[in-house]
């Protein structure tokens, strides 16, 4: 899933504590990544909701 989610054309938002979202849609579902600041580390990754989409 992260191949797909990396390969297809997310956008990247600001969240909070200086870590980004990374929203994109594989396979039809939306999907949003929250990373470090190093844009390496990734915190969590969960279904996109409300204007996450």
């Amino acid at each position: 899933m992260l191949g797909k989610f990396l390969n297809s054309a997310y956008r990247i938002e600001t969240a909070n504590d200086g870590r980004y979202k990374l929203i994109g849609v594989v396979d039809g579902v939306s999907w949003t990544l929250i990373v470090e600041s190093d844009m390496y580390t990734v915190v969590t990754v969960r279904q996109s909701h409300g204007g996450e989409t």
